[in-house]
């Protein structure tokens, strides 16, 4: 059996995956499973997947209709028999070292889970890097609400893809289906489910801009409510477990309703949102938003339903 399990969901990236898939099989760290989950991809994404099949027993493939990045994940979280699992978008790639290092920082510590730093890349120049200030541990001399606080304010960084999870941990976290910004619902969950948290100083994860990925910084504007109702699903998770009156669920208040008076504004096409959520916006927004939102769906800019 595999120590660790590697999910890529793959999406419209022939030009890239190479570089991705050889990133993973040329790791020092070599006890892994790669599970690559062809999202309905239309160019030659998944023939490519099947070709590393073929040269790599560690390499197994899952074709889907297209379905999205969530629904990829959870595929791949549901085949994957490691004891651990991590995830790789398949237009990036990481340090030759990265797994060695997370697992062994993730066993030191007896963690949940174990996050490094990365760099942001467009072509092969490196625009930005995020690294922590430190190695450290978030245990139980921390709180769940300051370790929710750290995410939200990327203390911690809200992604998935720079980090291992014990299977146990993967298991308890659910991608939702059909949205996009699912990082800003799944890495606050994992610290949310996580007895102690790991990170290293060290970015080894590396992050292309590419417009044409699953999860990509231009995406949210194609769907631009899908980030709200990640955020509307965080804080509902967050009620049922006691955290309304913290800082995290006021700031996810104050963020949905301040995000979708910016998308109303900003958007020229008719806006439909749910009932509840509308409820939930007026209960929360500042008055002068909520008088203009109020407006606006007088003007039939904003529709309820």
């Amino acid at each position: 059996m595999p120590e660790l399990t590697i999910i890529v969901p793959v999406y419209k990236v022939e030009k890239y995956i190479h570089q991705c898939v050889d990133s993973i099989l040329n790791q020092t760290f070599q006890n892994f499973e790669v599970i690559l989950v062809d999202d309905g991809s239309p160019d030659k994404s998944g023939a490519i997947c099947n070709e590393y099949a073929k040269r790599d027993n560690r390499v197994k493939v899952i074709h889907q209709e297209n379905a999205g990045l969530s629904a990829a994940r959870n595929v791949g979280i549901k085949h994957a028999r490691g004891k651990y699992v991590a995830f790789v978008d398949s237009d990036d790639y990481i340090a030759p070292n990265m797994y060695e290092l997370l697992l062994k920082k993730l066993h030191e510590c007896d963690a949940d889970m174990v996050k490094c730093g990365y760099h942001e890349f467009i072509d092969e120049d490196i625009t930005y890097t995020r690294k922590f200030v430190s190695t450290c541990v978030y245990d139980n001399t921390f709180s769940k609400e300051e370790l929710l606080k750290f995410s939200m304010t990327d203390v911690l960084y809200m992604v998935v893809w720079n980090a291992v999870y014990t299977k146990n941990l993967a298991d308890k976290v659910v991608y939702p289906d059909g949205l996009i910004s699912e990082d800003n619902y799944a890495s606050p969950m994992y610290l949310l489910e996580s007895e102690k948290v790991a990170v290293i100083s060290e970015p080894l994860y590396y992050y292309r801009q590419n417009p044409e990925g699953l999860s990509k910084k231009d995406v949210p504007f194609k769907k631009p409510l899908d980030v709200i109702f990640c955020y509307q699903m965080l804080y509902e998770k967050l009620c049922e477990r006691g955290f309304k009156d913290g800082w995290t669920c006021d700031y996810l208040c104050k963020f949905i309703s301040r995000r979708v008076y910016d998308v109303v504004k900003a958007n020229n096409v008719k806006i439909s949102i749910d009932n509840s959520l509308w409820k939930f916006v007026l209960a929360n927004a500042r008055w002068n938003r909520r008088l203009k939102l109020k407006i606006w769906h007088w003007l039939n800019r904003l529709e309820v339903i």
